[in-house]
């Protein structure tokens, strides 16, 4: 039987980057210079194709990541819904 002293709960908040696609690629990919479409759509759509891209734009949402491509979503996305959300 555990104990409260020997529980130790999984952060669930990062366990998702386990199975995430870019697991292990060079994170600089994934901050391209917003005015550069092309960088930004062929990250996006790298991103569209990993298992856990909702769980990455909402941990970028919910921790406030001003910059980056996270789950597919860009700054300016991001933005905007935690603008609509505020509202």
């Amino acid at each position: 039987m555990l104990s409260r002293s020997s529980f130790r709960p999984v952060a669930a908040e990062t366990d998702w980057r386990e199975d995430a696609a870019c697991r292990g690629l060079d994170v600089t990919w994934f901050y391209p210079d917003p005015d550069d479409t092309l960088a930004v759509v062929r990250v996006q759509t790298f991103c569209a194709t990993c298992p856990v891209r909702r769980d990455c734009a909402r941990y970028a949402i919910e921790h406030n990541e001003e910059y980056g491509v996270w789950g597919g979503s860009t700054e300016q996305e991001r933005a905007a819904f935690r603008r609509a959300l505020s509202a």
